[in-house]
């Protein structure tokens, strides 16, 4: 498992303005339902990082990532 402190710091910072900068983006690119697109990209991103703090394999993680975001942006 890797060091969990090294990441604490990114965390904090995915936490409190991740979906907030996802949405202001969306909104910029005038991307329809941008709040509920920004919130799905958002948990699904989390529950990667639960993953890679979890052990995952850090390729497969950002192939499983690469392929949720394009689903979701389809």
């Amino acid at each position: 498992m890797e060091d969990s402190v090294h990441y604490e710091t990114f965390l904090a910072e995915s936490r409190a303005g991740w979906p907030a900068l996802l949405e202001e983006t969306m909104l910029a690119r005038r991307v329809h339902d941008a709040k509920t697109l920004s919130l799905a990209v958002a948990a699904a991103w989390t529950g990667l990082q639960l993953a890679l703090l979890s052990g995952e394999d850090r390729t497969t993680l950002a192939r499983v990532h690469h392929t949720t975001v394009a689903a979701l942006l389809a």
